[in-house]
């Protein structure tokens, strides 16, 4: 995870909504922050933090929540969960569980993965492989803030190929080049398996990926 770039993303998102509460009228008893600016900060800072945790994520939720009123307190309040979320990033809190929990998951992949391959059935393990491998790159694409769809020409939501996020995230300095280019060779093996060309790899071949993904993905893990 890249904490600063995070930290200055939410600053940004922070000044926003500073300039939301300064920009308010009273109608009765309440106050209110002028509808242009607080849409502004409502959309920006919600489509952000939902790509950072996830819609699933308590802060998330809450801030969705806060922001379903243009009334000053609650542009107030959601500055305070972008404040809360700044501050958890920078104590380490915000994604330890999360990642002890995908770690888990992957390590039982891979050692289905490991147990496919010691039993000769290099095909099944090099798809098993590749799809840990698929899921760890949509992970990096997140956590730097890399969208995992793309409008096409109708304005559909598409996902991205891993291929694609391998390229982004390569920009986003998250890995080498070099990694981008094993990357895609392993991509390739995996693409490979799942369509039945079982002649263009041996089993060394997946032995060797398999502790390359590994290796890989222990040494991104962020």
């Amino acid at each position: 995870m890249n904490k600063d770039k995070i930290k200055r993303d939410i600053d940004k998102l922070i000044e926003k909504g500073n300039l939301a509460t300064k920009n308010n009228f009273t109608s009765g008893y309440e106050y209110y922050s002028e509808l242009g600016f607080f849409s502004g900060f409502k959309s920006s800072s919600l489509s952000y933090v939902r790509r950072l945790l996830g819609e699933n994520d308590t802060y998330y939720i809450n801030l969705l929540e806060t922001l379903n009123s243009n009334k000053l307190g609650n542009a107030e309040g959601a500055i305070s969960i972008l404040q809360s979320i700044k501050e958890a990033i920078d104590e380490d809190w915000l994604f330890n569980m999360k990642d002890i929990i995908s770690a888990e998951i992957f390590s039982d992949f891979m050692e289905m993965a490991k147990y496919l391959l010691d039993e000769k059935y290099k095909d099944a393990s090099a798809v098993m492989i590749g799809s840990v491998l698929e899921e760890h790159l949509r992970q990096l694409a997140t956590k730097n803030n890399i969208e995992l769809t793309f409008l096409d020409k109708k304005e559909n939501p598409k996902p991205k190929k891993a291929d694609l996020l391998n390229s982004e995230i390569t920009k986003s300095g998250a890995y080498s080049p070099l990694d981008q280019k094993q990357v895609t060779a392993w991509l390739g093996i995996r693409n490979k398996a799942a369509h039945g060309e079982y002649d263009f790899y041996d089993q060394r071949q997946i032995e060797i990926m398999y502790q390359g993904v590994l290796d890989f993905m222990i040494r991104t893990r962020i």
